[in-house]
């Protein structure tokens, strides 16, 4: 079974940002509608991609949500 799940993170992956691009945040229950997860397993995907750095984790309990994280600047300027 394990073949089958390495590429599945990064289809949650393009759906969060697709959604967030098109929304601006995203929250754990609109995740669990778009993707299918359960409950525990969509907040484990958000907060480790949130840790990855692809997205950026605000607010806390309910009110949490996850946008996309800031831009970096080019050093220099």
């Amino acid at each position: 079974y394990t073949l089958e799940f390495v590429g599945s993170a990064d289809v949650y992956k393009r759906q969060v940002l697709q959604y967030i691009g098109e929304h601006g945040f995203i929250t754990r229950a609109t995740y669990t509608q778009l993707t299918g997860r359960l409950k525990n397993t969509a907040l484990d995907d958000l907060k480790s991609f949130a840790a990855e750095g692809i997205i950026k984790r605000e607010g806390r309990g309910n009110q949490m949500h996850f946008i996309a994280p800031p831009r970096k600047e080019p050093d220099g300027e």
